[in-house]
C-alpha cells in the first residue's frame, strides 16, 4: 500500500469510529460472551457517527421474532425496504404467521422480486 493510500485509509476512519473499534466494541463483545453463556439474546447498535453504525448481535439457535426484528433493523439501518422485505422473507422461510400485521398483509409476496443478496 502506498503512503498516499495509507493516509487516505487513516483519514477515512473518524476519531469516533476509532474509539468505537478500540474501546467500545471489545467491551460489547465481552458482554455478548457473558450473555451467550446464559443463553441470552443480545442486539446492540451504536451510531458512532451520523449514519455509521457498529452492531453486535448474539442470538441463540431459536431466537424470538422480536430479537430477529431488532437484529435485522440494526443490520439494515435506514433501509426501510430492506427491513420489511427481509422480515417478510424470514417469516415465509420459517412459516411465521404475519397475518396480524397490516403492513405485511398488504404485501403480495407473489409480486415481490427480492434482490439476489436477499435470496
Amino acid at each position: 500500500m502506498s503512503d498516499q493510500e495509507q493516509q487516505y485509509e487513516q483519514a477515512a476512519v473518524s476519531e469516533n469510529e476509532k474509539f468505537y473499534d478500540e474501546e467500545v466494541a471489545p467491551v460489547l463483545a465481552a458482554v455478548s460472551e457473558l450473555c451467550a453463556s446464559r443463553g441470552f439474546s443480545m442486539v446492540v447498535a451504536v451510531e458512532f457517527d451520523p449514519g455509521a453504525i457498529g452492531t453486535i448481535s448474539r442470538l441463540p439457535d431459536t431466537p424470538t421474532l422480536a430479537m430477529i426484528m431488532l437484529s435485522h433493523c440494526a443490520k439494515t439501518g435506514d433501509n426501510i425496504d430492506g427491513y420489511v422485505l427481509g422480515l417478510l422473507k424470514f417469516c415465509k422461510e420459517n412459516d411465521i404467521d404475519y397475518s396480524r400485521s397490516m403492513v405485511m398483509r398488504s404485501l403480495d409476496p407473489s409480486q415481490i422480486i427480492l434482490p439476489n443478496s436477499m435470496n
